[in-house]
């Protein structure tokens, strides 16, 4: 594995870490439940209300990759807590 690939897997961990501490699925990124947020998949309050943490995290994305709308494109439709099966 090259060191690239190395940071680029433990970035994805600590996302994946963040969101479920923050009350997301285990498996899936903070980039994609901001996505959902934009795409109203939880409610006009909660697009509203990620609004500047989706500003902040496309700004950075397109700053270090160039990449518009990262959170929109990044969306993990296998993901979530409706994913789940018991």
């Amino acid at each position: 594995m090259t060191p690239r690939a190395f940071l680029l897997n433990l970035a994805v961990a600590v996302d994946q870490l963040a969101s479920a501490l923050t009350g997301g699925a285990a498996d899936e990124t903070i980039s994609s439940r901001l996505g959902k947020a934009q795409r109203g998949d939880y409610g006009p309050r909660w697009r509203t209300a990620t609004a500047p943490l989706r500003w902040l995290v496309d700004a950075l994305f397109r700053l270090l990759t160039g990449q518009p709308d990262h959170c929109r494109t990044h969306i993990e439709e296998d993901e979530g807590w409706d994913k789940l099966t018991p």
